[in-house]
């Protein structure tokens, strides 16, 4: 009997989510998804990034000033 759409689907997912089990089995942890992240682990990250731009910014500022 031949395989449905759906079928294939569900067997290819299982297939990928084997595969990603197997690759980190020696590693000690899970692979990282998207969904794992919450909106405040985000929102963490978009705040160290503003912060890292700005300390950036300072720095470039200072040697500008300081040469010229």
């Amino acid at each position: 009997m031949a395989e449905t759409p759906e079928e294939i689907g569900a067997r290819d997912a299982g297939e990928r989510e084997a595969e990603a089990e197997h690759h980190w089995e020696g590693a000690g942890r899970p692979p990282l998804e998207p969904e794992a992240a919450g909106p405040r682990s985000r929102a963490a990250i978009l705040v160290l990034g503003v912060l890292a731009g700005a300390v950036i910014g300072a720095a470039a500022a200072l040697l500008i000033t300081r040469r010229g």
